[in-house]
């Protein structure tokens, strides 16, 4: 079981390409984006999830569209594309609230379980500190504020449609490997004989997805 549990600046800044790329493979992992609408744990800077007019210690007049662009929406994002199964904005600012996001933790985990494919779910997320509030005052910021930015609800959910799937592995033996990519054995020898003789041990690692 692979879970990754990521905030604002980790999944929707340092990680846009990665998130995109692993959700769009179909990846069969979970996903808990934390959604704070700020960077709290580096300082409470700005983060691609503030919102429109939220004063952080890099938008101290609030931030602005022309200037900052607008907030990234996650979840609206992840859902467009074809292979992500299951996706969810859920929030904790009540107990109404806390038990929705409960049920949607376990939904996306099952998918995984039952290799059905890619599950995201997102979290409104209080940051009490980072927003200079109590924490009282930041669950009532939730509901009032961040809701109209991030709506909630089920963004997608394809899982009684699609079937479960299974990677089969691919170990080719080394003939194999040298009759796919068409290699004649002599090209062994011929390498080696053109490289010079101040380089003793050549290698080459080729390495990616």
């Amino acid at each position: 079981i692979v879970i990754s549990y990521q905030g604002d600046g980790d999944l929707a800044a340092i990680g846009t390409a990665e998130i995109l790329h692993a959700a769009n493979r179909g990846e069969n992992i979970t996903v808990f984006f934390i959604n704070n609408a700020i960077y709290g744990m580096t300082g409470g800077q700005m983060a691609p999830t503030t919102i429109v007019g939220q004063k952080t210690t890099t938008t101290p007049y609030g931030r602005r569209p022309q200037n900052e662009g607008y907030p990234v929406k996650i979840a609206e994002l992840i859902s467009q594309l074809e292979a992500p199964v299951y996706v969810e904005r859920v929030a904790l600012f009540d107990n109404k609230h806390r038990a929705k996001a409960r049920m949607a933790v376990r939904k996306a985990i099952k998918n995984q379980v039952d290799n059905l494919g890619f599950s995201l779910v997102e979290v409104l997320s209080p940051c009490p500190s980072g927003w200079k509030m109590d924490p009282v005052d930041a669950m009532h910021w939730i509901e009032e504020e961040m809701v109209k930015v991030f709506p909630l609800g089920v963004y997608k959910d394809i899982t009684k449609e699609v079937e479960p799937y299974h990677i089969e592995e691919f170990k080719p033996e080394a003939e194999e490997i040298k009759e796919l990519l068409d290699l004649k054995t002599e090209s062994k020898s011929f390498a080696r004989s053109t490289v010079p003789e101040k380089y003793k041990n050549p290698e080459i690692k080729i390495a990616g997805f």
